[in-house]
């Protein structure tokens, strides 16, 4: 089994690709032996066309032109390309920007909102335009005046450390904060109104009642103005769109505005959101320390009208179709519902490969998106330190006992539909990488063979490496994990 990997890796072909200011280009001199195209510069990709929201996991950046050209050379006339763990929707909008049909899905809610936006989903002339006049109101939204209030002095007292940089005096004032967190076991002893309301509505929403994000996360992903300023946002966004005072497109786009600042200003190791930096160890070095008050100080306002004022400039030049669609489903629920799918030539797939579930990382868009009150999580009788709600989306990849079987459904349903497969992987080729995949590349193949037996199939390889998720003590120095791309072309029609 060994052997039959080992040969699968060393057969495999590489490839180049070349980064030439905001161009991204294959290779022609050196990639002739893979595949012959006409014109090398229309498997370019720009990517100052592509609108990257939130700093996401193992997104793909520079294997875009593969990806790309393998898709164009598999997709037929008057179909759809399914992107189907479509993330952060930097493939869907390459997909889009070269004029195919892009059903782009994730089963996390919150990237439904970065593919309705990106691919202009139901967009009108006029959506872009009205912006600057959505902008001002949601500038004079105000969070009510009982669910603001308990906030104020606390933001004034953290106001002034930050000035001062007055760090333990600084933690001593989040340490007090009655956090959801903090008042989980009190039962009767918990006097504080906010905290009381939110445990008796659990689930249900937040929008008009008290602030979730500041009851939440305030102190530890984001400071209490930051957090307070989050919830006036995403409490305003909700009243414009029932309102009826902004379109279903201009929702998406103020959402996805908003995840970005969140993404922005947060402050934890590499900007995902699987746990706040501690607290304890803020003081122990000068880049943590450094980060903290970067991060602190930002101002969600000012961060948002940047957000809205680039994404308007991409969101000008990326309208090439009207037929794009956004899910927001599991695999599962579109193997079930296949039957209503529209004609699909291609799917794309970039599942998680590791046991590290994405929802970990992300719940806190999530949340944000939903704004619903969550359950957190409870382990040992205590809070996790990420904050993690309870009822987080385990996915079938992200396990060694699932993993095959959720291989074979992906296969079944391009069986299914006949339709060609075009998979992103990410081997660990050495012994301990901290992160060890669920199925092997030679398992994937054979799936392949297998399900798809007409299919032509090439496995391609790049040289790139990708953030580990994983601690810093955890990260192995030596890891040397290598992209693949495997393709399954249906023969031509």
């Amino acid at each position: 089994m060994t052997l039959k990997k080992l040969d699968l890796l060393s057969e495999s072909q590489s490839v180049t690709i070349l980064e030439e200011g905001d161009q991204l280009k294959l290779d022609y001199s050196r990639n002739q032996s893979i595949y012959a195209l006409q014109t090398p510069l229309k498997f370019a990709v720009d990517v100052s066309n592509i609108y990257k929201p939130i700093q996401y996991l193992g997104a793909k950046h520079r294997p875009l032109p593969i990806i790309l050209s393998k898709t164009l050379e598999a997709v037929q006339p008057d179909t759809y390309v399914l992107d189907m763990f479509s993330g952060s929707s930097v493939v869907s909008q390459v997909f889009n920007l070269n004029g195919l049909d892009v059903i782009s899905n994730d089963a996390l809610h919150f990237n439904s909102a970065f593919s309705n936006t990106l691919l202009n989903i139901e967009r009108k002339v006029e959506d872009l335009q009205a912006l600057p006049q959505i902008m001002g109101k949601l500038k004079s939204f105000k969070l009510k005046k009982e669910h603001s209030k308990p906030f104020e002095e606390k933001i004034i007292e953290e106001k002034k450390l930050l000035a001062t940089k007055d760090t333990r005096e600084l933690l001593n004032l989040y340490f007090s904060l009655p956090q959801i967190n903090k008042v989980l076991f009190l039962n009767g002893s918990n006097t504080h109104q906010q905290t009381k309301y939110i445990l008796k509505n659990i689930g249900q929403t937040a929008v008009g009642n008290c602030p979730l994000i500041a009851n939440y996360y305030a102190g530890s992903y984001f400071s209490i103005e930051q957090a307070l300023e989050l919830d006036r946002l995403r409490n305003g966004i909700d009243e414009l769109f029932v309102k009826k005072e902004i379109s279903k497109w201009q929702f998406h786009f103020l959402l996805t505005c908003l995840l970005n600042v969140s993404s922005k200003i947060v402050y934890t190791a590499g900007k995902h959101f699987a746990q706040p930096i501690k607290q304890e160890n803020i003081l122990k070095t000068q880049v943590l320390h450094k980060r903290f008050y970067d991060d602190r100080l930002k101002n969600v306002w000012l961060e948002f009208l940047k957000s809205s004022e680039a994404l308007t400039l991409v969101s000008e030049k990326n309208d090439k179709s009207r037929k794009n669609l956004a899910y927001s489903k599991t695999m599962e629920d579109i193997i079930s519902s296949s039957s209503k799918l529209p004609p699909i030539s291609v799917i794309y797939a970039d599942p998680p490969y590791t046991a590290q579930q994405y929802s970990r990382y992300y719940h806190i868009p999530e949340i944000i998106f939903d704004y619903k009150y969550p359950q957190l999580q409870v382990v040992d009788n205590n809070p996790t330190s990420g904050l993690y709600p309870d009822n987080k989306f385990k996915s079938r990849f992200c396990s060694k006992r699932d993993a095959i079987s959720a291989f074979e459904d992906l296969f079944k349903l391009a069986q299914e539909l006949d339709s060609s497969l075009v998979i992103s992987y990410s081997a660990s080729l050495s012994e301990d990488t901290g992160n060890s995949r669920m199925i092997e590349l030679y398992q994937i193949i054979d799936l392949g063979n297998k399900y798809l037996p007409i299919c032509s199939s090439e496995v391609l390889k790049f040289d790139f490496q990708y953030r580990q998720l994983n601690t810093t003590k955890k990260i192995v120095q030596t890891k040397d994990d290598k992209e693949f791309l495997i393709v399954f072309k249906q023969p031509s029609k």
